[in-house]
C-alpha cells in the first residue's frame, strides 16, 4: 500500500512540474542564463508489445508498450541531443539550444534485443544497456520476476511471503506485491536466494518462468554493439547498497573483466 501511494504521490508531483511549465523553466534557466552543461537520464527497462505485456512478470511500471516506444524515439531525436555512456564519461556533450539525454536500458532483457533494438536503429539513435554479466546466456532470472511468480501462485498464502522476509513485512495490516518487493531489496543476495528457494518449494506448483522474461544472450549483445554500447550492472544483480564492502568490489570488478574481454561470437 506504501509502494503505491509513494508512486502516487510522484506521479502526481511529476505531472504538475510538467504541466505547469515549471520543469522547462527551470531547465532553460540553467542551460542557457547559468551554462550548465546537464544530462537527463532516461532509464527503461522493458519494451513490450501488448501481447508480451499480459505474459510478463515484471512490475507493469517497468514496461513501456513498443507502440508507445516508437513514438518517444522522433521526440527524442527532435529534441535531445541523444548519447551514450561514453559520450558522457568523454564530456562529448553538444552545446547549443537543445538539452542532451541520455538513453538507457536496465538488464539485458531478450526484449530489449528484439524490440529496442530494431526501432533505436530504424529512428538512428544509439543507447547503452547496463549487463548483469552472469545472468546472460539463460543463465538465470531476475529475483524480482521470481517473486513476482511466486506472488501469483501463493493464493490465499501471501501473508507468508510477507513473513519469510522480516523487516516487519509480516506484521502490516496490508501488503502488496510492490511492498514485498521493496522489503526483499533491503537483504543481501545471500539470504534473498536462500528465501525464494524455500518459498519456491511450497509455492512454485511446477511453474517457470517463461521466454518473455529470459535475457538476452552474448550473441545478441554483441550483435546489437553499432546501437546499444555494453556497460557493468554487476554479475548477478545484486543490490550493492546492501551488500558488504568486498562482494560488492567482487560484482564490480568481475562484471567489468568479462564485458572488456568481449566474448567471440559463437
Amino acid at each position: 500500500m506504501m509502494s503505491r501511494l509513494r508512486h502516487t504521490a510522484h506521479y502526481l508531483l511529476a505531472a504538475a512540474l510538467y504541466y505547469s511549465g515549471a520543469l522547462a523553466l527551470r531547465c532553460w534557466f540553467r542551460r542557457i542564463v547559468k551554462r550548465r552543461s546537464e544530462v537527463a537520464v532516461l532509464g527503461l527497462h522493458r519494451i513490450l508489445s501488448a501481447q508480451q505485456a499480459a505474459l510478463t512478470c515484471s512490475e507493469s511500471a517497468m514496461v513501456i508498450t513498443l507502440p508507445t516506444f516508437k513514438k518517444l524515439l522522433p521526440l527524442l531525436g527532435r529534441q535531445f541531443h541523444v548519447l551514450t555512456l561514453s559520450d558522457l564519461l568523454c564530456g562529448n556533450i553538444p552545446q547549443g539550444s537543445k538539452p542532451s539525454c541520455l538513453l538507457t536500458f536496465d538488464d539485458a532483457w531478450l526484449d530489449t534485443f528484439q524490440n529496442a533494438y530494431p526501432a533505436l536503429r530504424e529512428a538512428g539513435l544509439r543507447a547503452t544497456v547496463f549487463v548483469p554479466t552472469g545472468l546472460l546466456a539463460g543463465n538465470g532470472f531476475c529475483w524480482v520476476e521470481r517473486l513476482s511468480l511466486l506472488w501469483r501462485n501463493c493464493g490465499e498464502n501471501r501473508k507468508e511471503i510477507c513473513c519469510a522476509v522480516g523487516d516487519g513485512l509480516g506484521q502490516a495490516p496490508t501488503a502488496d506485491l510492490p511492498d514485498a518487493i521493496a522489503a526483499f531489496k533491503r537483504v543481501s543476495a545471500v539470504r534473498r536466494e536462500l528465501i525464494l528457494q524455500a518459498l519456491a518449494t511450497r509455492f512454485a506448483n511446477g511453474q517457470q518462468l517463461g521466454e518473455i522474461d529470459q535475457l538476452m544472450s552474448w550473441e545478441q549483445l554483441l550483435a546489437m554493439a553499432p546501437v546499444l554500447e555494453a556497460a557493468s550492472h554487476g554479475v548477478s544483480h545484486v543490490l550493492l547498497d546492501c551488500e558488504e564492502e568486498a562482494t560488492a568490489k567482487r560484482e564490480l570488478r568481475e562484471s567489468r573483466r568479462t564485458l572488456e574481454k568481449k566474448p567471440e561470437r559463437k
